[in-house]
């Protein structure tokens, strides 16, 4: 074992009766690492950035793109003719909050074809994005 990943609870990481303290105990001079829970990292690193503006701006990409039927379905034929990795862009909701990250990923990795998109349709001049 190398790593154990625990949410930070105190009955997880307590020095002497948490899982931490009972492991250590029982298996003393163990070279394992415990670390804090990834989702709950990304919940910190989302609290401590202030990624409001940057949100904002590609929810409102996103919703250009996705919410008229006729310019979505374009968005997609344009995606598969210019053979692009992916087929569509991602919607992001607040229920899910994890869902931001896979949102801006998308977004990211398919720019050049947004940009392509949007230039070629001139969407972009309507949808003051």
């Amino acid at each position: 074992m190398c790593s154990i990943t625990t949410d930070g609870a105190p009955n997880m990481t307590g020095k002497k009766s948490g899982f931490l303290g009972l492991f250590n105990q029982n298996y003393p001079g163990n070279n394992v690492v415990f670390l804090h829970c990834v989702i709950h990292q990304d919940a910190l690193c989302k609290s401590a950035v202030n990624m409001k503006p940057v949100l904002d701006a590609v929810v409102k990409l996103v919703n250009t793109i996705r919410s008229r039927g006729l310019t979505h379905r374009q968005f997609r034929d344009f995606l598969q003719s210019v053979q692009s990795e992916y087929s569509d862009v991602l919607y992001y909701t607040k229920v899910r909050w994890l869902s931001a990250g896979c949102v801006f990923e998308r977004v990211w990795q398919l720019k050049d074809d947004i940009v392509s998109f949007f230039m070629r349709n001139s969407v972009l001049r309507s949808a003051k994005c």
